[in-house]
């Protein structure tokens, strides 16, 4: 199953952030995975939660923009050239790495990188190709029958 991170727009002022983990949290929606760039007016939270449609629909309701997009996650080894290995078998396929950022899945204990792209099929199927299995709903603690 896809792995789906949520993007939303917030105003570039004190207190935005804190206002969307409050409404996330009062929700009872578990934040696995937080990535925030700012420019000098908003700011864009990528988050990957354990409750995707239920905490985009609640983002909606609440009058924050925000779109939902399949990402790719892959557990790194913890040693010298792990992350290497990795970008390695995506740069010899067709693939294009739009952004990319690392988690640590609080169940296992292990890191993480999740990688945007516009085709993720490519991505995937350019680590399967060399041996490297993506993650999984399951590995970032991600209940899908809640």
């Amino acid at each position: 199953m896809d792995i789906r991170q949520i993007s939303v727009f917030l105003e570039n002022k004190p207190g935005s952030l804190f206002a969307l983990t409050t409404l996330l949290s009062g929700n009872s929606i578990n934040l696995l995975a937080l990535n925030l760039a700012e420019t000098e007016d908003y700011g864009i939270a990528r988050i990957i939660v354990d409750k995707t449609d239920e905490a985009e629909a609640l983002i909606k309701r609440e009058g924050y923009l925000c779109k939902t997009d399949p990402v790719v996650c892959v557990s790194v080894p913890n040693v010298a050239g792990g992350l290497n290995k990795i970008l390695e078998a995506i740069s010899v396929s067709d693939a294009d790495i739009g952004y990319m950022y690392s988690i640590i899945a609080a169940d296992s204990g292990k890191a993480y990188i999740v990688l945007k792209a516009k085709t993720p099929g490519e991505i995937r199927a350019a680590l399967k190709k060399r041996g490297i299995t993506p993650a999984g709903t399951k590995d970032l603690g991600i209940d899908l029958d809640s």
